[in-house]
């Protein structure tokens, strides 16, 4: 609002900006300073979600190397504050979940599933179809180890 009263006084100031000619130099100074101010005090406003602790990651345990992780939301926390990798698998029906983790069991490579809340169905599911253990917490998230792969379940018909 204090913008628009200091154009309203600016075109009764310079009779020249309020006719439509160019306007001059410290008017343009002025109002490019009151803009940026402006987005500066929006943008300090901001959060963004990161981890409390981004130099020490939010996990109580420990992933092994050569591990899958199912996440959603905090697939990317997993990338930049432990260098590993996250993939989203709450996006696919549920037969094919159930294939793709059976399919990476089969292999012997431990999987983890992430109790957030994109991970919710599928992880309420997989409480019904698979064996899991609580193997801790992860950036404020419980983290499940899938011990057997999911059992043919309707759900996934």
């Amino acid at each position: 609002m204090a913008v628009f009263l200091f154009i309203r006084a600016a075109n009764v100031r310079f009779p020249a900006c309020h006719r439509g000619e160019a306007v001059g130099a410290p008017l343009k100074i002025i109002l490019g300073a009151a803009v940026v101010g402006a987005v500066a005090l929006i943008a300090g406003t901001l959060t963004f979600p990161v981890s409390r602790n981004w130099q020490h990651p939010d996990i109580d345990f420990s992933i092994p190397p050569r591990s899958v992780v199912w996440a959603g939301n905090t697939s990317g926390y997993f990338y930049v504050f432990l260098a590993r990798q996250a993939a989203v698998l709450n996006l696919l029906d549920a037969a094919s979940q159930d294939a793709l983790i059976t399919a990476i069991a089969r292999d012997g490579v431990p999987q983890y599933v992430i109790a957030e809340p994109d991970n919710e169905p599928m992880l309420d599911r997989l409480k019904e179809t698979a064996e899991l253990r609580m193997a801790g917490e992860a950036f404020g998230y419980g983290m499940f180890e899938i011990l057997s792969p999911p059992r043919p379940s309707a759900a996934a018909n």
